[in-house]
């Protein structure tokens, strides 16, 4: 038997201090109709950085799939550009 078939959302980057919402992955089992799911970590607040998620399914013959993804939280770095007529100020994303 073929195991679950588990595709994963595409990597994401965010700055820090902005929100946003994890799609879930899209599984699809020839024997399973609704094959469940979990990923992890599952976070409320994702740390500055590269965390990597781990999804993974189990159909109801116990067979297997899982995939990745990312999460980038990057840094808001503020740049001054200057001449003497006009002053720029404008943030930028970093990730160290």
């Amino acid at each position: 038997m073929e195991p679950p078939s588990i595709s994963c959302p595409q990597d994401i980057f965010v700055t820090s201090g902005d929100g946003i919402i994890l799609d879930d992955p899209i599984v699809e089992d020839e024997f399973d109709s609704a094959p469940m799911f979990n990923c992890n970590p599952v976070l409320q607040v994702y740390p500055e950085g590269r965390t990597e998620i781990t999804c993974t399914t189990i159909d109801v013959t116990s067979n297997e799939g899982n995939c990745t993804y990312d999460i980038t939280v990057g840094k808001n770095k503020l740049l001054i550009a200057y001449n003497v007529f006009h002053v720029k100020i404008w943030y930028t994303n970093i990730v160290d």
